[in-house]
C-alpha cells in the first residue's frame, strides 16, 4: 500500500468516525426531545431527559473536534497534489468549526 493510499484510508476513516456523533446529535437527539410547535413539551422533554440532552451537546462538540482531524488528514492527503488548493480547502473547512461550536 502506498503512502497516498494510507493517507486516503486514514482520512476516510476519520470522516466516517466523525459522522457517528454527528448523526446522534443532529438526528436522534432532536427527534427524541423536540416537539414541533410545542415549546412547553420540548422543555419538559429536556428536563425529563437531561442526560440525553447533555449527550447531544457533547456529541456535537465531539463531531466538531473530529472535523478538525478530518481537515488535517485531507490536507496531508492533498498537499502533495497542490499545496495552495489544499491550504484553501483546510481554511474553508476550519471556518465551519467555530460555527459548529456555537451551535453545540
Amino acid at each position: 500500500m502506498s503512502e497516498t493510499d494510507k493517507r486516503a484510508r486514514i482520512a476516510g476513516g476519520i470522516y466516517l468516525l466523525s459522522s457517528i456523533p454527528g448523526f446522534f446529535s443532529l438526528m436522534y437527539v432532536p427527534n427524541a426531545i423536540i416537539v414541533t410547535g410545542n415549546p412547553g413539551a420540548t422543555i419538559a422533554n429536556i428536563l425529563r431527559s437531561e442526560t440525553l440532552f447533555r449527550l447531544g451537546v457533547a456529541g456535537e462538540l465531539l463531531g466538531a473536534v473530529l472535523w478538525i482531524l478530518v481537515v488535517r488528514a485531507l490536507y496531508r492527503l492533498l498537499a502533495d497534489v497542490d499545496r495552495g488548493q489544499a491550504w484553501l480547502m483546510a481554511a474553508l473547512g476550519l471556518m465551519t468549526v467555530p460555527i459548529m461550536f456555537l451551535n453545540g
